[in-house]
């Protein structure tokens, strides 16, 4: 493996959830084949394996609290598509 990340898949209700659940398979798909673990949480942890809600976000945090060792870097993701 050339590393480890951990990953935030960031949602927001106004999106559909099937969206950050297949950009989730895809980026750790990606990540993969790139020889890059990937540390996140599971669609069984939070919605769609995606951090939405405050409750999720300290899912997350308690994810990479007991990976702390093996996490190199983090890479969040988001989508938005407005003119904020």
């Amino acid at each position: 493996m050339k590393g480890c990340l951990g990953v935030i898949i960031g949602n927001r209700g106004v999106f559909p959830g099937y969206l950050a659940e297949e950009g989730r398979k895809e980026v750790v798909d990606i990540l993969n084949r790139q020889g890059i673990e990937a540390i996140l949480p599971s669609s069984n942890e939070t919605k769609y394996g995606a951090i939405e809600s405050f409750k999720e976000a300290k899912k997350c945090a308690e994810l990479f609290c007991k990976n702390r060792e093996r996490i190199d870097r983090h890479l969040s993701l988001c989508r938005d598509e407005s003119d904020e």
